[in-house]
């Protein structure tokens, strides 16, 4: 009895809930009611998508080592950001005969037109080396890795590529996929073979039939020397 006329003299909120038993419990009740139904309208998302603020800028140089690519390459690129606005941070990635940038967009920024600006920038480069690739300028993309599974079986490798191919296009063909890519197979090459005879027959060297190959070729060829034989390869 003394302790509820201690609380029947107390004031605010938790002292007029200890007096009347009902609100309390109907306030429980009300919140457990609305967060159930708030709970079934937000959305939820086991990979949730969020935008990527980096441009990539991939740059190749058959055969240089890593000073000269830092030297012919990677030293107009930065000194050509520098002048763009927009850009938080450059990171740079050096190797022989590779260089790749990842330019961070500051917030608030619009990436297309950051993308943009890196495009025509370097583009506009004119010292580059004149064995220096096509730049490569691109938004980075995330990529959500939904599965991995490898394929076992009593085939050569080649073989093994061919079924891994179809059963690339097959998954492909689903509306959720949008990617595939297959690893640990080798890759392909064109073997020609011509025999020195009918080199000397046509009045053509070897050099003269790698070079129309490699006019017409997407990468580089390698023309090993042989005596009886001339061979290429095609990657």
């Amino acid at each position: 009895m003394n302790a509820q006329k201690r609380i029947e003299h107390l004031g605010g909120p938790i002292a007029w809930m200890a007096r009347h038993g009902v609100a309390p419990n109907l306030l429980m009740a009300l919140l457990l009611i609305g967060g159930f139904m708030v709970a079934l309208t937000i959305k939820k998302e086991f990979l949730p998508e969020f935008t990527v603020d980096v441009v990539t800028v991939r740059l190749v140089y058959p055969g240089a080592t890593p000073a000269e690519m830092e030297q012919a390459v990677v030293l107009p690129v930065e000194n050509g950001l520098s002048q763009l606005s927009g850009i938080d941070n450059v990171n740079v990635t050096v190797q022989e005969g590779y260089a790749s940038f990842a330019i961070e967009v500051e917030g608030g920024e619009d990436v297309q037109q950051v993308f943009q600006d890196v495009l025509q920038e370097v583009n506009r480069i004119s010292t580059f080396p004149a064995d220096v690739e096509q730049p490569i300028v691109g938004v980075a993309a995330r990529q959500h890795d939904i599965m991995d599974f490898a394929l076992h079986g009593d085939l050569d490798l080649f073989s093994m590529k061919r079924l891994a191919e179809r059963i690339k296009d097959k998954v492909l063909e689903t509306p959720y996929v949008t990617q595939v890519d297959i690893k640990g197979v080798p890759d392909e090459e064109i073997h020609v073979e011509i025999p020195k005879l009918t080199l000397e027959k046509y009045g053509l060297s070897l050099q003269q039939v790698a070079n129309t190959i490699g006019q017409n070729a997407v990468e580089k060829v390698r023309v090993p020397c042989a005596q009886k034989m001339a061979m290429c390869w095609l990657r």
